[in-house]
């Protein structure tokens, strides 16, 4: 393996087995090349995986983001580096994290929430409490519904354990909520996915430029906090540029996305992730940590080199066809809407489950599951 950060100050690297060893252990006829990454300069951040999963993560992102059935322009705001850089970060540094969700577009229904980004939240803790991480759901305080749809997911087994969910008010000071009272964080990660971003000027919009200000809660000013934060990672998922985290791309919002200088977000992360529906940038996280989960380059760089994986990969990090059809068909019973046609229906951004969104999630359970090739593929 390579030892380029293997004796950087709290990054030891000491190897109880040699590579040609372990090439009988994991049964490869040759052990994977690996493939060393900077996730973050600034904090002395790396990870070291396998080329082939590499190109797996790779491969992933692609599907999500250069989907764009909504041809909102999206790809135009891609940072490839940028999804596997947030898989790997939380594979080697999540201890406990908290997804931010729940955008208000829907007007004079309740739940005014659009539907976009609820299963994809499920995904990412379904898959985040497989490998060992406390999950905590931010929403707004009146969320009522969504309060009760976090609190009823295991009970339904759409997720193995109990979700904390903390509703959160208009005003409140960021770094309160994110910060014990000793100043110890709260969580290592934050992930917002379809989450409303204050633009420039304060306020929230939705994709058209309607504000929806008096909607939605201060998780904006937290998700800033927590971006400003040297020890708290963030991560931003969307499909439009008016969501947290896509200030990171705020130029490129207003160039390429329709009413772009009205709604583009001003509130940036360390990771974005970008694609054609926000559920799908979820799954893709959660399928990129299965991904990382099997690949042995880095299941012994997680673990220093020393012993052997006490996170063995399990059936069900992967929601199956059934499971999945079922969650959104709950989702639908329970009130929440399209946020594009408004209408309560087995549709997400206007776009049909079976037609288009099972076969994203195909897709990117097809290439998480590949079998790890030996040195002779590459």
């Amino acid at each position: 393996l390579p030892i380029s950060y293997s004796h950087y100050p709290g990054s030891m690297f000491v190897t109880d087995i040699t590579s040609k060893d372990a090439e009988e252990m994991f049964q490869f006829p040759h052990y994977p090349d690996p493939q060393v990454l900077c996730l973050d300069e600034l904090r002395q951040r790396y990870a070291i995986v396998s080329k082939s999963t590499l190109s797996k993560l790779q491969s992933l992102e692609l599907v999500v983001a250069e989907n764009d059935p909504g041809n909102r322009g999206i790809s135009q705001l891609r940072i490839p580096s940028d999804f596997p850089a947030a898989v790997l970060d939380i594979s080697l540094h999540a201890s406990s994290v908290g997804i931010l969700v729940g955008f208000p577009v829907n007007e004079g229904y309740d739940p005014c929430e659009e539907n976009d980004g609820i299963a994809g939240a499920v995904y990412l803790i379904r898959a985040l409490q497989e490998i060992g991480v406390k999950v905590t759901v931010l929403i707004d305080e009146t969320a009522k519904v969504l309060h009760k749809f976090f609190s009823e997911c295991s009970s339904r087994n759409y997720v193995h354990e109990n979700v904390l969910v903390q509703p959160i008010g208009s005003h409140v000071e960021g770094l309160t909520d994110i910060t014990h009272g000793n100043g110890v964080i709260k969580f290592s990660h934050l992930i917002a996915i379809e989450r409303p971003s204050p633009a420039e000027n304060g306020s929230y919009y939705t994709m058209t430029g309607r504000d929806i200000s008096d909607k939605v809660g201060a998780m904006g000013e937290i998700f800033r906090a927590a971006q400003l934060h040297p020890k708290i990672t963030t991560i931003g998922i969307g499909d439009g540029g008016n969501e947290l985290g896509m200030g990171k791309v705020k130029d490129r919002v207003k160039e390429y996305i329709t009413h772009g200088e009205t709604i583009a977000a001003d509130v940036s992360c360390d990771y974005l992730v970008t694609c054609g529906v926000s559920n799908w940038g979820g799954a893709a996280l959660a399928a990129g940590l299965f991904t990382v989960r099997q690949c042995p380059v880095h299941d012994r760089y997680r673990r220093k080199g020393i012993s052997f994986s006490r996170n063995p990969i399990e059936s069900n990090f992967l929601f199956d066809s059934q499971s999945e059809l079922a969650l959104h068909e709950w989702i639908t019973e329970l009130g929440f809407r399209d946020g594009v046609t408004g209408q309560k229906e087995l549709t997400v951004d206007g776009l049909d489950f079976n037609k288009h969104h099972a076969p994203i999630s195909q897709k990117l359970k097809e290439i998480s599951k590949q079998h790890e090739p030996s040195k002779s593929h590459y």
